[in-house]
């Protein structure tokens, strides 16, 4: 047998499926003498035995008397499961009850970890930090509780390295049957696992501790390798670096004008020092503060339950509330009769960390906020001009700068651990919170705006822009100048006061140079990941399915169209809470069909350069559209088009054909281009509103017709925006939708054209033709037609196309001269007019016999009229024309 401190024989079995990383210690530093006491105590062995075939009841008995003498009998049985029975109760009775006292501690005795194998044990508290952390007892308290859980997984590795390195040994690995190397793998997979979770266990004592350090603290630990202490051994050179980088990113900045400097200072309580201080008056309306304005009185809430927290979330409470306490944010109170005590919770940081915010949900409704507007991410869009240099501001605590009048604190109360609080400052979560900050800072933006430097502020998140890195630079130090002088604390964690053209802010990449939106590449593998996980569901609860959507609608700006593909998502969740009579709790099924939103979304989140073009408002075209009962009318500059409905369409809500015609005047007049923006005129706000909306999710029909109106301008990346115009003023159009019926409209009967089909077809273009009568997918038009291959079929080659025509019958003459121009060949109807001056050369350029088509009322159809007016009497041709000559004196010579 090797000792644990020999290199183990084979690598390859622990590494398993895995590669060993530089961070992996290597077995030589980490190795220590096996205690004699834990050598002896070693009573299963595997060598010296018969080799016989056991039956499979012997089998089982075999195994069942080693793993009661390795762990003792137990009672329980066991369901289905991989393991042995009797190893899986054993496993179960020790998870749910533990092992005794007794046991543990002669287990850890036995395996502790020390001399070289030491380095696996729990890294030791670095010197420099415990004065730091003397004020903070239940920190260092809770880090010695992990510290020796660490201890016992520390123990549990050394088992596992001693079982290993005795197996792996080549005097009992050749003992062994081929069929172990999947045991040695298991063997292997566990110890990666439980190394890895210690050098998670260390990393969770880090995070615990982080919060209490300073800021220069913190930035000295960010990178520090984990080894024998649990901030490294170069801890204290790092802290050195750290505060230097501090001062040098301070002297980066240069000076700006002189602004006063008040000597206010930012607005703290003294840190509570008693554990059960007196009660704080209330009463006094002159003390400092401020006071919520109630629209009505709260009700009383003295009791109320506090939150059932996991392990992690309790302990990121505790220090949450200990830092709170530090800042002076809380006090801890006694119980007063009329205190309204609020729930809370934590939300994620996109720095990391949590934030504790009071759930005032009910308290808020007994407040009505004033209307006011932040300014947003359409701010810097409108701000951030070509090549605008940018830096990030941000300021720590904010909210916790303002004040809670005495006698509003008990409005804001908490209880956790039956501890009582309550906010002494301005608490997120509260309704008017947002108001109140914007209000504070406004005279300082104010002032900075009046002297020339351009901002963006959003709460607490400052966004400052220059024309130049100098100009931005000197914006840097102006602010930094008034707010510190004011008593804000900068965040220089979170800041980036370094000029440039591309900087995140409100959680988003704004790009100055591309003039685009981007997100980052975190939130969007996190989106990415989200509905890889959704697509693959078949059900979900509606607030998990809500919260999906609510993800992808907050980073639509940097996504272009985006809310396009997010409708559907809502319709689902619309029908499921009216099902549901509004129970977010409840289950939804995800039907097949968003299966193709889900898979646009996955291509956006997919692609790593993924970013929306801000708009520039240069429309390159202005199109103007109207609908009528009857028909639909566009123009656009000196063009024009229109158009009537079918009987389908006649039966439509006129919002509907608001959009379809608004949609039929896109097509006729920007069919060719890419790559543009585009303004359409309406003068329905409804039509007006699902394409600026990209659609909604009661009206099906409604947000159909937007969604084809969207996707047709995704596939030319042509970008719409819907403006309203008075009735009154879309004179062209509205003329145009309310043409009289035209002759040019009249065509074959359905049943009429499936007979000419039959003997002639099938036909390549219909070259005389409108939306509402073409007989071919490819058709030419007249007049710009929102499907038409082309307008004006004269100016087109036949040549290429087995054609089907029936012109007007004005343009007869014309349309034989073409056939023999361009030596084309296909159906021609005409009236069956002998005494026509173009019938000779008709019959001259006939290539089979025609077919005559007699007068019937229902030989003719059109959009407006049912029958001909020469219904009675007009018979029609149909032959097959060719301008070929050899093909025409052929059927000539032989008719």
């Amino acid at each position: 047998m090797t000792s644990a401190g020999e290199p183990l024989p084979s690598t390859e079995i622990l590494a398993s499926d895995h590669q060993l990383t530089e961070e992996e210690t290597v077995p030589q530093n980490r190795g220590s003498e096996p205690d004699p006491e834990a050598e002896g105590n070693r009573s299963v062995s595997f060598l010296d035995q018969p080799i016989t075939i056991p039956t499979q009841s012997e089998s089982t008995s075999c195994v069942n008397e080693t793993i009661d003498e390795l762990f003792g009998t137990c009672e329980k049985s066991s369901p289905d499961s991989p393991w042995t029975p009797a190893l899986f109760n054993f496993a179960q009775n020790i998870v749910c009850s533990g092992l005794t006292e007794d046991r543990r501690s002669k287990l850890l005795k036995q395996y502790e970890a020390k001399d070289t194998l030491a380095i696996l044990g729990p890294p030791k508290l670095n010197k420099l930090l415990i004065p730091a952390l003397k004020s903070s007892a239940s920190v260092i308290k809770r880090d010695e509780y992990q510290s020796i859980s660490q201890a016992q997984v520390a123990a549990s590795l050394n088992a596992f390295g001693l079982a290993i390195s005795f197996l792996v040994s080549p005097e009992i690995k050749q003992l062994l049957p081929d069929e172990a190397s999947l045991a040695f793998r298991q063997l292997a997979d566990g110890f990666h696992l439980l190394s890895d979770h210690q050098h998670r266990l260390s990393l969770a004592r880090r995070a615990f501790i982080k919060p209490s350090l300073s800021l220069v603290g913190k930035n000295a630990v960010d990178n520090a390798p984990v080894d024998e202490w649990l901030f490294g051994s170069s801890f204290a050179e790092g802290l050195k670096d750290a505060q230097a980088c501090e001062k040098a990113a301070r002297d980066l900045l240069r000076s700006t004008p002189n602004i006063a400097k008040p000597n206010a200072q930012p607005y703290r309580h003294p840190q509570q020092k008693q554990q059960n201080p007196q009660p704080k008056a209330s009463g006094n309306s002159k003390a400092p503060g401020y006071q919520i304005p109630f629209a009505s009185p709260p009700p009383v809430r003295s009791f109320l339950a506090e939150p059932n927290f996991s392990t992690l979330e309790a302990t990121h409470c505790d220090n949450e509330v200990d830092r709170l306490l530090q800042k002076g944010a809380i006090n801890i109170v006694d119980y007063t009769p009329d205190q309204f005590l609020s729930p809370f919770f934590l939300r994620e940081k996109s720095s990391g960390g949590m934030r504790f915010i009071l759930n005032l949900k009910e308290l808020n409704s007994h407040i009505s906020p004033p209307h006011f507007k932040l300014e947003d991410w359409r701010t810097v869009i409108r701000l951030m001009l070509p090549d605008t240099h940018m830096a990030t501001l941000d300021i720590e605590d904010a909210y916790l700068l303002v004040p809670i009048h005495v006698s509003h604190r008990k409005f804001l109360r908490f209880q956790w651990r039956e501890i009582l609080y309550e906010f002494a400052v301005l608490p997120f979560g509260l309704s008017t919170a947002p108001f109140i900050f914007t209000k504070i800072i406004r005279p300082v933006t104010s002032f900075l705006r009046e002297e020339g430097f351009e901002s963006i502020v959003y709460l607490d998140d400052f966004l400052l822009l220059g024309s130049s890195i100098d100009s931005c630079r000197d914006n840097v130090q102006a602010h930094i100048n008034l707010l510190s002088s004011l008593g804000f604390i900068i965040n220089y964690n979170k800041s980036e006061l370094i000029p440039a053209k591309r900087r995140k802010y409100l959680g988003f990449i704004f790009d100055s140079e591309n003039q685009s939106i981007a997100i980052p590449p975190e939130r969007r593998e996190k989106l990415l990941k989200m509905i890889l996980d959704f697509s693959s569901k078949s059900f979900s609860s509606i607030r998990d399915f809500a919260g999906m959507i609510g993800s992808l609608v907050s980073v639509c700006p940097a996504v272009r169209y985006g809310l396009l593909y997010t409708k559907l998502f809502e319709r689902v969740k619309y029908l499921a809470l009216l099902k549901s009579n509004g129970l977010y709790s409840t289950k939804l099924s995800i039907p097949p069909f968003l299966q193709e939103d889900f898979k646009w979304w996955r291509s956006v989140l997919s692609n790593p350069r993924q970013a929306n073009t801000i708009c520039t408002g240069r429309f390159i075209l202005e199109i103007f559209s109207d609908a009528s009962l009857t028909g639909w009318g566009a123009s656009c500059g000196s063009l024009r088009s229109h158009g009537w409905w079918s009987e389908d369409d006649k039966s439509l809500h006129i919002n509907a054909l608001e959009l379809k015609a608004a949609f039929f005047a896109i097509k006729c007049f920007a069919s060719n281009l890419e790559n543009c923006e585009i303004l359409l005129r309406i003068d329905n706000t409804t039509a007006l509103s699902y394409i600026n909306r990209f659609g909604s999710v009661q009206h099906r029909l409604l947000s159909s017709i937007a969604r084809d109106i969207w996707q047709w301008c995704e596939n030319k990346n042509i970008f719409l925006f819907a403006s309203y115009i008075a009735s009154a003023e879309n004179t062209i159009a509205d003329f145009e939708s309310r043409r009289p019926d035209a002759d040019t409209e009249w065509s074959l009967s359905s049943k009429a054209f499936n007979f000419v089909l039959e003997e002639f077809g099938p036909f390549d273009i219909d070259l005389f033709a409108s939306l509402i009568n073409a007989k071919c997918d490819l058709y030419v038009s007249w007049i710009p037609d929102p499907g038409s291959f082309a307008v004006d079929a004269f100016t087109l080659p036949w040549e290429n196309f087995y054609f089907y025509a029936f012109p007007p019958f004005i343009l007869i003459p014309k349309v034989l001269r073409k056939i023999i121009n361009d030596e084309a060949e296909g159906i021609l109807i005409v009236p069956w007019w002998p005494s026509q001056s173009w019938f000779p050369l008709f019959q001259r350029l006939l290539v089979s016999k025609p077919l005559i088509l007699h007068p019937s009322k229902s030989l003719l159809s059109s959009p407006l009229r049912n029958r001909h007016p020469s219904h009675k009497t007009l018979s029609l041709g149909v032959a097959k024309l060719s301008g070929k000559r050899l093909r025409t004196a052929k059927y000539q010579s032989h008719p």
